[in-house]
């Protein structure tokens, strides 16, 4: 019997499943004074042959690969895994995180010390440079979502969900000591098989996305805490399987939302919720382009780590980057002065698209600069919204 037992659910993302596995293999940790003892249960959603392969060539008792011979989807994988699985702890990873060293023992640490705590997650990282901070979810409510939609037709109310979303957003990127938050990254978080026989784990009417979300609402609805932990650190490459076939993973993240809304609010708010799309919709085709927060300067078609000057300055300025004008969804920075130079690991991974950043001051908030740029691998090649 394992003390941890790691669930991956992998759909076409082998190679990042290799280094997910091998930085798992590397974790060392204690559980009750003793050295922590491992289990990897890698479940492949039906992914292409080669990705099969690739897999087939992890062994050892530490780990099992099991191929579903059918797209289960991420939720009801992960049940299988979890019912497969001999650990007291689960570690709920996507095969796209690299664990980084610490990460797992300083996890079981905090949660095997908080009988009040129903998980805990890490620090996330976008690059392997760790400069930039992924962004932290936000809980689903109706009046911040109307906002968010909002947003999309109004400039002051794009600024003000702007504001809003920065100031939850430094709380957790600054946070030192552990703490509650109200959500984790469902991508990578550490959680007790005495919670999953509790609550159980993904309800699997979600088809893509909003599982994680609908799991920490039932837990801290129970009275538990969710806490997230700055010393433990991962690198996420955000969305990877995803990515892959950017449409449909849209696709089913609407309904995902939609029944998150209709299962935590009731049907007038998923109703509601429907509405707001199609006036974003409807926004979004009379103005392609977006709303802008300020006036940006468009850097053009680039092929090198940009830099951005939003003047000398003393003190903090929070950098972000995002894949829409509205910053609705942005990794972080910190930087001294008013500069700031995109890290190239974080440049390397970047898919092929437009890109908006902008440098505000961290005390303020007041912008000090915004740019657009295009990345892609082709010059003149196509490109679109990535982030």
């Amino acid at each position: 019997m394992a003390d941890v037992s790691a669930l991956i659910v992998n759909y076409n993302s082998a190679d990042y499943c290799l280094q997910c596995v091998e930085s798992l293999r590397a974790q060392a940790f204690e559980v009750d004074g003793r050295p922590g003892t491992l289990e990897i249960i890698v479940l492949d959603n039906d992914s292409r042959p080669e990705d099969r392969t690739r897999l087939e060539t992890l062994s050892g008792p530490d780990i099992r690969v099991v191929f579903t011979g059918e797209n289960l989807g991420y939720g009801p994988a992960n049940n299988l895994g979890a019912n497969m699985a001999s650990g007291r702890f689960f570690y709920i990873v996507n095969p796209d995180v690299k664990v980084l060293p610490g990460a797992l023992d300083a996890l079981v640490r905090v949660l095997s010390g908080r009988p009040d705590t129903a998980a805990v997650g890490p620090t996330t990282w976008m690059d392997d440079d760790r400069t930039l901070w992924h962004p932290p979810n936000d809980v689903p409510r109706p009046w911040y979502r109307t906002l968010l939609a909002l947003a999309n037709m109004s400039r002051f109310l794009g600024r003000l969900n702007a504001k809003i979303r920065v100031r939850r957003a430094l709380r957790r990127w600054t946070l030192t000591v552990p703490g509650p938050v109200h959500l984790l990254s469902g991508a990578t978080f550490l959680t007790s098989r005495a919670m999953v026989e509790r609550f159980g784990l993904f309800d699997p009417d979600f088809p893509l996305y909003f599982e994680d979300t609908d799991w920490f609402t039932r837990v801290r609805a129970g009275g538990y805490d969710l806490v997230h932990v700055p010393a433990a650190e991962v690198v996420h490459y955000f969305s990877r399987s995803a990515l892959q076939d950017y449409d449909a993973a849209m696709d089913k993240a609407r309904t995902s939302e939609a029944y998150y809304y209709r299962k935590h609010f009731g049907v007038r708010w998923e109703n509601w919720l429907k509405r707001l799309n199609r006036w974003v919709a409807g926004a979004i085709e009379r103005n392609p382009g977006g709303i802008h927060l300020h006036p940006c300067e468009d850097l053009g078609h680039i092929t090198a780590a940009p830099a951005f000057n939003g003047g000398d300055r003393a003190g903090k300025c929070l950098g972000e980057i995002a894949g829409n004008p509205l910053f609705s969804l942005a990794a972080g920075t910190l930087v001294e002065g008013g500069r700031w130079q995109l890290s190239e690991s974080m440049w390397d991974q970047l898919w092929d698209g437009i890109y908006y950043c902008r440098l505000v001051d961290a005390a303020s908030l007041r912008t000090l600069g915004s740019w657009s740029f295009k990345k892609s691998t082709l010059a003149g090649g196509k490109v679109e919204n990535a982030l």
